[in-house]
């Protein structure tokens, strides 16, 4: 009686263990699991562009340029052999323009980040009131945007509902504070688009009807369910 018992505790244990073995199988297999963790993009005090970005175990990356759309692509998809999870890529402006886009070989997720900017080379010598800034992604859609400003630079924030983009508006003016963390979130199915509008630039114009240059402008679409 006694032995049919514990062959009857084994058999369920086995049956126990067999079933997670199915469940993570499956969970990884999974054509909405997600290979890209998170990514960070920044421009830092030299005025080169980084990216920085994770991604989970088995997953491969194989780096392209589109030269029709002028994009940086990154295809990532799963492998057996055992490569690293972290990357760090410089990029460079093409005509005032960086773009990279991520492209999930294993499920239906993409996310693209497209970046307009002052040449590093041009820009040089005039006058800037953003010093820095790194854009990073946070689970469930959040983006958190870093930011170091100049000396005698104030800071507002607003939401143009006309053109829906977040504007950080860059003023001559004290303030206090050199250093701006903000998150912002991304709407499903919407484009999240963030501006820095330079006032600073134009005022030592006598003209008022110049419109204050836009620069940098951040993009951040993606593409699938999970996103």
């Amino acid at each position: 009686m006694k032995k049919t018992n514990l062959l009857a505790i084994l058999a369920c244990i086995s049956l126990v263990f067999s079933s997670c073995n199915t469940e993570d199988d499956i969970a990884l297999d999974s054509p909405n699991a997600k290979s890209l963790k998170s990514f960070e993009i920044k421009k830092d005090l030299s005025g080169k562009y980084y990216l920085d970005f994770d991604v989970n175990e088995g997953t491969k990356v194989d780096k392209f340029y589109n030269k029709e759309t002028k994009t940086n692509e990154l295809y990532l998809s799963s492998s057996d052999v055992n490569a690293k999870n972290n990357f760090s890529e410089e990029f460079g402006l093409n005509n005032s323009e960086l773009k990279i886009g991520f492209v999930d070989m294993a499920s239906t997720n993409s996310k693209s980040i497209s970046i307009i900017d002052d040449n590093i080379v041009l820009a040089k010598g005039k006058s800037q009131g953003l010093k820095s800034y790194s854009v990073k992604s946070v689970e469930d859609g959040i983006y958190k945007l870093d930011f170091k400003v100049s000396n005698g630079i104030s800071v507002d924030f607003t939401y143009n509902e006309d053109i829906d983009t977040y504007e950080i508006h860059l003023n001559n003016g004290k303030s206090s504070k050199k250093n701006f963390t903000k998150n912002f979130e991304k709407e499903a199915g919407k484009v999240l688009k963030i501006d820095f509008v330079n006032h600073y630039a134009n005022s030592s114009s006598k003209s008022e009807s110049l419109e204050a240059p836009r620069k940098p402008k951040i993009i951040i679409d993606t593409f699938g369910d999970n996103f």
